[in-house]
């Protein structure tokens, strides 16, 4: 391999392990070929390099389940004091902005519902492996949702469609065939409304999969008459209420088509 004006030989070898992820380590011979004090030398740097990403993945994991706890815990509505949220945040290296704004979402699936398995694997995926702290949009698996908690307010991440779209376009590729809806839930004006703002999402998502709204993007806020039936439903009597949203849904089509 040419660098410079010099060519120099590279030597492939397998960081061993048994990691994830496949890793190579790249010797560069110039004026001397390698010998086998050499070939001992890279074998130990092999195993060496080894251990390092196997700590660095298992930091990586640990840091992760912490901080999916903590959003868990957050949009659940468990924590209750400010204080403990901040602190739980700044230690999952997240320090919330002040007066920043949030908007809570659901994934609703229009096929069978997936594993949670599956959708602990999406939601890994969406974070990413870098810095995922660092993105407008947290995924999570919580209720047996695939959940996700927008940061809002920021004149560089967008506004709040933005953001939306852009987590729908990244969504979309990684769901395959599956289809789906992101049903949000109303903007949580403080860290203390987000649970609210979750619930409004997961009302939303019920909605969508009783009256079939094929929307990419389902908004709480755009339902109107149909969320009073959801939450002025009396107990035990789910299906009448079910039958009631599912006619109005229907009259509502009707009308759109008639104009």
């Amino acid at each position: 391999m040419p660098i410079g004006d010099e060519t120099v030989r590279v030597h492939v070898t397998t960081v061993p392990g048994g990691q994830p992820r496949s890793y190579l380590l790249l010797i560069l011979e110039y004026a001397n070929e390698n010998g086998i004090v050499d070939s001992l030398t890279v074998n130990w740097a092999g195993r060496l390099l080894g251990f390092e990403i196997s700590n660095m993945q298992a930091r990586r994991n640990i840091e992760a389940k912490y901080f999916d706890q903590f959003l868990q815990d957050w949009m659940a509505g468990r924590i209750v004091s400010e204080v403990d949220l901040r602190l739980r945040a700044e230690a999952c290296g997240w320090p919330l902005a002040q007066g920043a704004a949030y908007l809570a979402g659901v994934v609703s699936f229009r096929d069978p519902r997936a594993e949670v398995r599956e959708l602990q694997e999406l939601a890994r995926r969406l974070n990413g492996e870098g810095a995922p702290r660092k993105s407008g949009v947290k995924w999570t698996v919580l209720e047996g949702e695939l959940a996700a908690l927008f940061t809002l307010g920021s004149a560089e991440k967008g506004t709040a469609g933005d953001i939306v779209g852009h987590a729908w376009s990244i969504l979309q590729p990684l769901l395959q065939e599956r289809r789906a809806s992101l049903c949000l839930g109303r903007e949580a004006a403080s860290q203390g409304e987000v649970h609210a703002s979750f619930r409004d999402a997961k009302r939303a998502a019920e909605i969508r999969s009783i009256c079939r709204l094929e929307s990419d993007i389902v908004r709480y806020a755009d339902l109107g008459f149909i969320c009073c039936c959801i939450v002025c439903r009396a107990p035990g009597n789910w299906k009448n209420t079910s039958v009631c949203i599912y006619s109005l849904c229907l009259n509502r089509t009707g009308s759109s088509k008639a104009r």
